[in-house]
């Protein structure tokens, strides 16, 4: 018997972006037998881009969610478009709360449309963390070369970083990588990576303290866990040299110094897993890109991927569930 469809809810993010473009794109050239689409956001925007990307409108459930049209403009921020990227995810959360879908994936917002009173978050991450009051893990994933980097801190000033970075929080995310490295990707034995802070990984404290103080400690309390932990490496040299190839998992200290090498070897087919929730959730590695709206030279390749992953992961988790 053929496993059933993944239900898949997806919000289109802001409508003044690339958002609803890649993902008319994504949904034209992929196989959607493995899946049910219920797509939320304004859908006067959808429908066109159906149409522009040949995708046949019946194909897809579209849930429209309001827009203001005298405050909004295609390729351009606007407060109106944050506010509907804000309601097409609140109602996309809550259709897979209520159980009507397996998994979520959201498309770009722009963080400083969308912040406001009724959504004081940082991002779709911290946003869904308090949603399912679950503490996440970000990760970029890019698995045709098995990359896959976790964050100890996703959206904070750097300013802030060190402060963060203690005992505990590194020794948490790496738990919670090597967890959803066995349970979401199937590896049974997991080897992860540490990245230091500093440059060249403090030089043993002389360009600073927190890899003496924070990290190493956490890196010998997680291999007397059990687990396969490595570093901690200097940033620079661990991407240049591909010691990544050596890992299932790495984990970053910050958001630059992980996605950035990140982005370059993914070459805009990453994708964005929230490891730790009780669904899951992936989203296409890119922003709003309000320049690229109306060109029609948009890449929907990491929306794709967003989708396949998705589906991939529901499956691993369904098998998984069967197992116990």
């Amino acid at each position: 018997m053929s496993e059933a469809p993944v239900r898949l809810a997806i919000s289109a993010g802001d409508p003044g972006g690339i958002g609803p473009e890649v993902l008319a794109k994504a949904l034209a050239n992929m196989d959607r037998s493995r899946m049910k689409l219920a797509v939320f956001g304004p859908e006067r925007v959808l429908v066109d881009e159906y149409a522009k990307a040949g995708l046949a409108r019946n194909l897809v459930e579209t849930v429209d969610v309001s827009l203001d049209a005298s405050g909004w403009q295609a390729g351009k921020a606007s407060k109106a478009g944050g506010t509907a990227a804000r309601l097409a995810l609140a109602a996309a959360v809550a259709h897979v709360k209520a159980g009507h879908s397996d998994a979520l994936v959201t498309l770009p917002i722009d963080k400083a449309t969308i912040y406001s009173d009724v959504f004081p978050y940082a991002g779709h991450t911290e946003y869904l963390a308090a949603k399912w009051s679950a503490p996440v893990l970000m990760l970029m994933v890019h698995e045709p070369v098995g990359l896959r980097v976790g964050l100890v801190t996703s959206h904070v000033p750097l300013s802030e970083v060190s402060a963060l970075v203690t005992h505990e929080r590194v020794l948490d995310r790496l738990r919670q990588l090597h967890r959803t490295l066995q349970q979401d990707f199937g590896i049974a034995a997991p080897r992860m990576a540490v990245l230091g802070l500093n440059p060249h990984a403090g030089d043993e404290g002389l360009l600073g303290t927190e890899e003496i103080s924070s990290i190493i400690p956490a890196i010998h309390q997680a291999s007397e866990e059990g687990m396969d932990v490595r570093g901690p490496y200097a940033a620079d040299g661990f991407f240049q040299y591909q010691r990544y190839r050596e890992v299932d998992g790495v984990l970053a200290m910050y958001h630059d110094q992980g996605l950035a090498p990140f982005k370059a070897i993914a070459g805009g087919r990453g994708v964005n897993f929230t490891a730790s929730l009780p669904i899951i959730r992936t989203s296409p590695d890119h922003g709003t890109a309000y320049d690229l709206v109306g060109k029609n030279v948009a890449d929907f390749g990491s929306t794709a991927d967003a989708i396949e992953l998705a589906v991939s992961l529901v499956r691993r988790r369904r098998t998984n569930s069967t197992k116990r």
